[in-house]
């Protein structure tokens, strides 16, 4: 019998737009695997989720969701509570991945440099002082896609420059959540390493054209980037990335994919973690994708490795 997969699209947040992209790409690939497959878009009625599950008889959940609900556990929750198989990574590393300094929390006993931060509640920032000196990234602590992301090049916050931001902040509140992430900008380059299969591909250098930092523009915006793959960096930078990208995975209690951020500062010859994505873009022109492209792999075989590892994670 052919094996039924519900693919989880769309949602109700910044990210919307960029989980249909992925999901439509994902279900092209299944089909032409031979899957029975049915896209749904998922709103916030959740009930209305379980009754297409169940109508639809579906055997497997594929999640092209991206953002919060998608990523961050809640919807791995109630895939878990029915015990239908679903790909990607559990509710525990979801919900530990999505917040940023969280999961950084859980690697500082690692040998894994990680740039200074601090995380403020959006309702107290008006009154947050940094504790280190700049340039600084300002960025929602659980949100993907670069969205909502400041870089501030002063070496300082003026009292101006923090209400200025706490007023942005508490605006897109309910789309980006209620907690800032001010981190150290680290200058150099940026890299990013892709895990499929619980192995590390490479290492690819993203050359960003529309900013000094891999932002939303860059990643969506027709010319906004290019991407080096393999990286050119030198050979034991390239190891490191990769070891590190490998330990973090494990680490995290990643499933399958991830793909993990870095930025190295060539004249400290510093290597720094950024953040992890267990739900990293899924089309043929994605990251992960094209370093798995460069490593032989198809896109095909990536979208049915996860539909072949999917599981209903009820250890974690």
């Amino acid at each position: 019998m052919t094996q039924k997969v519900g693919i989880l699209a769309g949602g109700w947040n910044v990210e919307r737009e960029v989980s249909l992209t992925s999901s439509l790409k994902s279900q092209k690939a299944l089909q032409n695997q031979g899957y029975d497959t049915v896209i749904i878009d998922v709103g916030e009625n959740l009930i209305e989720l379980l009754q297409t599950i169940q109508k639809e008889n579906i055997d497997t959940i594929f999640n092209g969701l991206h953002g919060r609900i998608g990523e961050d556990g809640a919807v791995q929750g109630v895939l878990k509570y029915i015990r239908i198989p679903y790909t990607h990574s559990g509710v525990l590393a979801s919900s530990i991945s999505m917040d940023k300094q969280i999961a950084k929390s859980l690697l500082q006993n690692r040998d894994i440099l990680m740039p200074k931060g601090e995380c403020i509640n959006v309702a107290e920032f008006e009154d947050y002082s940094p504790s280190f000196e700049g340039p600084y990234v300002l960025k929602p602590n659980t949100s993907g896609s670069s969205c909502g992301v400041h870089l501030e090049s002063k070496k300082e916050l003026s009292r101006e420059d923090i209400i200025t931001y706490a007023k942005q902040f508490q605006a897109d509140s309910d789309i980006y959540g209620h907690q800032i992430l001010v981190e150290e900008f680290i200058p150099g380059l940026e890299l990013t390493v892709g895990v499929v299969d619980n192995k590390p591909l490479t290492v690819t250098n993203i050359i960003s054209h529309k900013g000094d930092f891999y932002n939303y523009a860059s990643k969506y915006e027709s010319g906004g980037l290019t991407h080096q793959i393999p990286s050119e960096i030198h050979p034991h930078v390239f190891d490191l990335a990769m070891k590190n990208a490998k330990e973090i995975h494990d680490h995290i209690g990643a499933h399958y994919i991830s793909r993990s951020d870095f930025r190295y500062n060539p004249e400290k010859d510093e290597l720094h973690f950024l953040e992890i994505n267990l739900q990293p873009g899924l089309t043929p022109t994605s990251l992960v994708p094209k370093q798995a492209k460069h490593k032989g792999i198809s896109f095909d075989d990536i979208i049915v490795g996860l539909v072949k590892h999917a599981t209903c994670h009820l250890d974690t």
